[in-house]
């Protein structure tokens, strides 16, 4: 279940390994949770109070990835934020959060189309 207070926490929520392989990581293999856990930074709860200086979005190319199996960013609120906010159709690939980990030659081919 979703709860709002963990995102303002004075303590990050991704110290802890079982709840990174639940949210970010439950598409990796075992060995590839031990090692991509070591490379997550803890949250500093900044994501959503701080505020962007920009006045509007640049005006160059953008693209949007959905994970369709993301437990983080849900695929709906994701395919709707690349529309609403970038006016884009989004490219949807199958995994969760972190396709850098999961599925990387995947990744990086939509990201070489995408260049």
């Amino acid at each position: 279940m979703f709860n709002p207070e963990m995102f303002t926490a004075p303590a990050p929520f991704w110290e802890d390994e079982a709840v990174a392989t639940r949210f970010l990581l439950h598409d990796c293999s075992p060995e590839v949770v031990r090692n991509a856990f070591r490379c997550l930074r803890p949250e500093p709860g900044m994501l959503g109070r701080e505020v962007t200086p920009l006045d509007s979005w640049p005006d160059v190319p953008s693209s949007y990835i959905v994970c369709s199996d993301d437990r983080t960013a849900t695929a709906a609120w994701a395919r709707r934020a690349a529309r609403e906010r970038l006016d884009v159709e989004p490219i949807e690939i199958p995994g969760g959060h972190c396709p850098m980990f999961a599925r990387p030659g995947h990744l990086a081919d939509v990201l070489d189309r995408c260049a």
